[in-house]
């Protein structure tokens, strides 16, 4: 065992407790050798009520030990009584005594100037705790890792100028803690289960800092981040469940090039993402291009991987959101000045899905939706219901290779607005696999290939190709595909 009972400073008083019982077995033995009775042997069948056990002979739940540290402590002292002086001190009586579930650190800044040298390894279970107010610092030297936890929970803390303030396994919780000018966060070890409430991460002045990185088969789920100037917030590795809530993620540092998107998800499981921000920091629309928002990558065999986008908006990206293999439904926000909104394509022979409703996509620099497939038993489905597509400087919704497109039908029509963009609102290419669109009950340019001055289609018709690609118009349709409107 690796945290030794006999470490407790309880130790003695558990000992000085046994000397009156063996007190008493002796008067015992002594009054059986006279003959003496304290009652007579109760008749056949009687009963009498077992005597009371001496309390030295209960087994007590072990007692919980709750160390502290402060900065004007003693680390001569045992933690309980007195606090000791450094992190370190704590975490080795946390590590020498099973006892201790909790370690308490008070405000200060805790270094290497103050005795400490990180990194350590906190006691599976531990918690460890700043007070909620705040006001507690772990400061590193910007070469080693901060604390390695395997379980857990780590609370109310600030680390400053790690390589890697946390590394973490098994299942760990993490609240209320702010990383500053660290070349990484948090890293989550392969099966490990992370729970985040209230993460925020602020990047060193330079290079492409990492938030969190998880290995396979991890899971987590954050509620509440704020990250400024990250090369990668969050990148997972054939993850299982990630789920995100109330995120707000701002820019790259001006100028940066760091490889890959602000966020890369592979999953075998699932991605939701709820009332949260993504912002690239580089307005597209006047021709700059920023890093792609959101990589999904779906990796389960036995179809397309769930990815749920709830009241979340992207925006001043290279793409809002790129879709590889995904079963993708964005219900609300808003996708404006990416040069791409929202990308869906295929993977490998995976066969994708989109289902968008009462999403804006506006002032998109290329396209608004793009979506492609990549064979006739690969083909991509895209739902548009009441949606915006308007102001874009290409397409607005650009179709290619085996798609099925459904942005409206007549017994559901689309409610969608698709105005106001520079190339064609609907651009089928369709040029090696023809694609099947509808687009029925919807708004467009008015007064344009046919469109009344309210800018519907009074007749539903179905309209075949080739319709060429001209500027400010409803549709641009491929040889050989055709567009139901």
């Amino acid at each position: 065992m690796t945290r030794r009972e006999g470490a407790s400073p309880h130790r003695a008083a558990d000992q000085g407790t046994a000397q009156p019982h063996r007190r008493g077995a002796a008067l015992a033995l002594v009054l059986a050798a006279c003959g003496g009775s304290s009652s007579s042997r109760p008749p056949d069948g009687a009963t009498v009520d077992a005597p009371a056990p001496d309390a030295a002979d209960v087994d007590a739940t072990p007692q919980t030990l709750t160390i502290r540290v402060a900065v004007d402590g003693d680390d001569a002292r045992n933690g309980v009584d007195m606090p000791v002086r450094t992190l370190k001190r704590a975490i080795a009586i946390a590590t020498d005594n099973a006892r201790v579930t909790t370690i308490v650190i008070a405000p200060g800044t805790y270094s290497k100037q103050t005795g400490e040298a990180f990194p350590y390894t906190v006691p599976a279970g531990v918690i460890v705790s700043g007070p909620a107010a705040g006001g507690v610092t772990l400061a590193g030297s910007g070469t080693e890792t901060g604390l390695d936890a395997r379980g857990g929970r780590i609370r109310f803390l600030r680390f400053d100028s790690f390589a890697l303030a946390l590394d973490v396994a098994g299942d760990i919780a993490l609240e209320n803690l702010v990383i500053t000018t660290s070349a990484a966060a948090v890293h989550g070890a392969a099966a490990a289960n992370l729970v985040i409430d209230h993460l925020e991460v602020i990047a060193p002045g330079s290079g492409c800092a990492t938030g969190i990185a998880i290995d396979s088969g991890a899971s987590i789920r954050i509620a509440t981040l704020s990250t400024r100037d990250l090369g990668v917030v969050l990148r997972t590795s054939d993850a299982g469940i990630v789920e995100i809530s109330h995120a707000s993620v701002v820019a790259r540092l001006p100028g940066t090039a760091c490889p890959g998107a602000m966020i890369t998800i592979a999953t075998t499981k699932s991605f939701a993402i709820t009332d949260s921000e993504i912002d690239g920091g580089i307005d597209t629309s006047t021709g700059s291009v920023g890093p792609t928002g959101i990589r999904l990558i779906g990796l389960s065999v036995s179809g397309p991987t769930p990815a749920t986008f709830t009241s979340t908006s992207l925006h001043n990206l290279a793409t809002g959101v790129e879709s590889l293999g995904m079963a993708l439904q964005i219900s609300g926000g808003t996708f404006t000045a990416n040069f791409i909104g929202i990308d869906i394509d295929g993977l490998n022979d995976g066969v994708g899905t989109a289902s968008l409703s009462r999403v804006t996509l506006d002032r998109n620099n290329g396209v608004g939706v793009k979506v492609r497939g990549l064979r006739s038993t690969a083909r991509q489905t895209l739902t548009l219901r009441d949606c915006s597509v308007s102001r874009t400087n290409g397409s607005g919704v650009l179709i290619t290779d085996f798609v099925t497109a459904d942005l409206g039908t007549p017994a559901s029509p689309g409610g969608n607005t698709i105005t106001g963009n520079l190339l064609p609102g609907v651009n089928i290419v369709g040029a090696a696999g023809r694609s099947e669109v509808t687009a029925v009950g919807n708004t467009w340019r008015p007064n344009t290939q046919g469109s009344d001055a309210t800018g519907h289609y009074p007749v539903t018709e179905t309209i075949p190709g080739p319709i060429p690609v001209d500027v400010g118009t409803n549709f641009a349709i491929a040889d050989g595909c055709s567009l139901m409107r």
